[in-house]
């Protein structure tokens, strides 16, 4: 079952856009991807200083490189706040010397982004936790209180109820920090605002980097793939908005919080039309925002949405999974209508934490595992310098594969 259809049931039981990148130089220029980080900063500096890219000091020693983060930076580990920090001054450092950083949205990316945190431990929030934050969680759980008893005011006799936490549960859910966490990542959070920014696909030369990949008969372009995604993420921001106005939410709602109060409106509105046919009556939906409720009903179905699909280009297993007689044909087809040679993607760890090329040197997977108190692995850098494809990984180990990056 994908994320977003399993958030659906629980919840019925209780920018600035950045196309497809393309290259600024010729195939002949370096291109190192480093694929899921999962809060391990100690990990990510392991890795882009074995392969040259930052010094002991984390600045930007790449030079003209172009480095690729294929995504799920966040969630699981507890240094999202800090392997999040690094990129983005890395993007920022880069072109001084010809270089630069292309980071990705991951599945937990977009994730957090819009409010599913069952990844994010009380140590990643805690990071994100200021002075305040006793109070920031006690003045939260005073506004989902009130928020909850103006509910049982304008939608009587609701069942069931659309907010259901009690305070001991509202703790639970939002660990200290978690808050700040969500509004960090938030339209208006600093970190919000720079992931709103980062696509889900990136071309550069004759490759496309995405975090899982889109599945293979897909016929969207990578150009479509970003736009489905940018959108989504701006549907979300917009929706949870209109609810924040409306008093039926708060921006830091967690999804579950959200999608219980979207399946909530649609409930109460059927039950007026119920209740007034049964009556013989014409409902009177006078107090009703009409617009509203049709976007959460749009809301419930957020599992089907790329962002959430488990088959969609940010959940997609089948590169790493499938046998490749299966795959072959139809991957061909996908570069081909693609105008690549090759794919690169993380999402799927491999098993015996080590870079893997398929199909010819026309596929590579790079999650290694970096987060190792969870994977046991070791991040690792795959690494088309233009002579050849090589891989260093973060424990000091290198190997040098076979393909031509041609």
């Amino acid at each position: 079952m994908s994320l977003g259809r399993a958030c659906l049931l629980v919840a019925v039981a209780a920018v600035a856009a950045v196309p497809a990148v393309s290259a600024q130089r010729g195939e002949s220029g370096r291109v190192v991807a480093v694929g899921d980080v999962h809060g391990s900063l100690d990990g990510l500096r392991s890795v882009l200083r074995a392969a040259g890219l930052i010094d002991a000091s984390d600045r930007w020693t790449g030079g003209t490189a172009t480095l690729v983060q294929t995504g799920d930076v966040t969630d699981r580990g507890a240094d999202v706040r800090g392997a999040l920090d690094l990129l983005m001054t890395l993007e920022r450092e880069a072109p001084a010397q010809g270089g630069r950083v292309l980071p990705l949205l991951g599945n937990h990316e977009a994730m957090n982004l819009v409010g599913e945190l069952r990844d994010a431990s009380a140590d990643i929030c805690a990071r994100f936790a200021g002075k305040d934050a006793d109070k920031v969680r006690d003045d939260a759980w005073r506004e989902y209180d009130k928020l909850v008893k103006a509910r049982a005011r304008s939608r009587k006799g609701e069942q069931p109820l659309g907010l259901t936490r009690a305070e001991d549960g509202f703790a639970a859910s939002y660990p200290r920090g978690c808050i700040e966490y969500r509004l960090a990542l938030g339209p208006e959070g600093v970190y919000g605002k720079w992931l709103r920014q980062r696509p889900i696909a990136a071309r550069v030369g004759r490759s496309v980097f995405m975090h899982a990949g889109a599945p293979p008969d897909t016929t969207d372009s990578v150009e479509t793939l970003n736009a489905r995604a940018r959108d989504e993420i701006a549907r979300v921001d917009r929706f949870v908005a209109r609810l924040t106005a409306a008093g039926l939410a708060a921006p830091w709602f967690r999804l579950e919080d959200l999608l219980a109060v979207a399946a909530a409106e649609v409930r109460w509105v059927n039950a007026l039309v119920e209740a007034a046919k049964e009556n013989g009556e014409t409902p009177n939906l006078a107090g009703v925002d009409l617009a509203l409720v049709k976007e959460a009903a749009a809301f419930t179905g957020l599992g089907d949405w790329s962002l959430l699909d488990g088959d969609g280009p940010l959940w997609y297993r089948g590169y790493a999974l499938a046998e490749e007689a299966a795959l072959d044909a139809p991957f061909t087809a996908l570069l081909a209508r693609w105008n690549a040679d090759r794919l690169v993607v993380g999402h799927t760890v491999n098993r015996d934490f080590k870079v893997r090329q398929r199909l010819g040197g026309r596929l590579y997977l790079i999650d290694t595992g970096m987060l190792t108190p969870v994977y046991k692995g070791t991040g690792a850098a795959l690494d088309f310098d233009g002579a050849g494809v090589s891989v260093f990984y973060g424990d000091g180990r290198r190997d040098v594969l076979t393909a031509s990056p041609r």
